[in-house]
Parts: structure tokens; C-alpha cells; sequence
């Protein structure tokens, strides 16, 4: 009787230390080997972005992109701005805020599965252009821009 409850108990331990720990890693998250274009952050102008990030692409306005922000933000920390678009196949959208310190505020790629709109929140140091690029699949860029008037700065103003 005392041999069975101690190969029990034996067993029991090897599955605790050996196979616990190698459960709970696969629990655990996953590093996130997120590329990003840090010589496109580090750019202090919009021709140098798009550089950066579209080498040399030539982008036309489109009425198929919609820009949404305010006309006038009130609290520049916190403007809202909503990027549509009707044309198929997006690949990323990117935002440009020409007179912030960073002129590239974000790029989100988008998989075959995802969508716009892309909603977010950005800081907006004074009144400037906000400019929103769309890059379908078969490589064309397209961009809407609108100016928002800045009454309180966001960008340590």
C-alpha cells in the first residue's frame, strides 16, 4: 500500500515540476517581433516620410478617402480622427501631422480580413494639416488632408 501512494506522489511531482512550467509558458504571451520604421519616425518632414515609407511612390488626392477631425480642436492632446475609405484592398493608412515634432503620427497595417475605418486619438501641438494616406495592393497612394485649428496646444503648449 505505502509503494503505491509514494509512486503516486512521485508522479505527481514529476508532472508539477517537470510539465507545469512548460504548460504555463505556453500561456504565456508571445514577444512581439513588431517591425517599425524608425527612420520614418526620426523624419522631420512629409517628403522625408514618404521616403521612408513608400520610396519614391507618387500619392494623388482621392475623394474615396475621407478625413474626420474637427475643425477646431479645443484640447489639442486629445483630437479625434477617423479615416474612411471605399476603395478595396487596403494595405495601410497612414497619418501625417505636418508641424508636429514627429511628422508621422501613425501607419496601420491593415490584412485582406480587416477594414476601414481606422479611429484613433492624436496630439496636435498647433493648427496644421492632418493628412491621411491610403495604400491599396496594387501599390497606388491616395491621401485626404484637413486642417484643424488648435486652440489649446498638445504638444507642450
Amino acid at each position: 500500500m505505502q509503494t503505491h501512494r509514494r509512486s503516486v506522489l512521485r508522479a505527481l511531482a514529476g508532472l508539477l515540476f517537470v510539465r507545469l512550467p512548460a504548460s504555463l509558458a505556453l500561456l504565456a504571451p508571445l514577444r512581439a517581433l513588431a517591425a517599425w520604421p524608425k527612420a520614418a519616425f526620426d523624419a522631420s518632414s512629409s517628403a522625408d516620410v514618404l521616403d521612408q515609407l513608400f520610396k519614391g511612390k507618387t500619392v494623388q488626392s482621392s475623394d474615396a478617402v475621407q478625413l474626420e477631425a474637427p475643425d477646431i480642436a479645443e484640447n489639442g492632446s486629445v483630437v479625434p480622427v477617423t479615416v474612411q475609405t471605399s476603395l478595396k484592398g487596403v494595405k495601410t493608412v497612414t497619418v501625417l501631422a505636418e508641424q508636429n515634432p514627429r511628422v508621422l503620427v501613425a501607419q496601420y497595417s491593415l490584412s485582406a480580413r480587416s477594414a476601414a475605418p481606422v479611429s484613433f486619438r492624436l496630439r496636435l501641438g498647433k493648427t496644421q494639416d492632418v493628412v491621411a494616406i491610403v495604400e491599396t495592393e496594387d501599390g497606388k497612394l491616395h491621401k485626404a488632408s484637413k486642417n484643424v485649428k488648435v486652440s489649446l496646444g498638445g504638444c507642450g503648449g
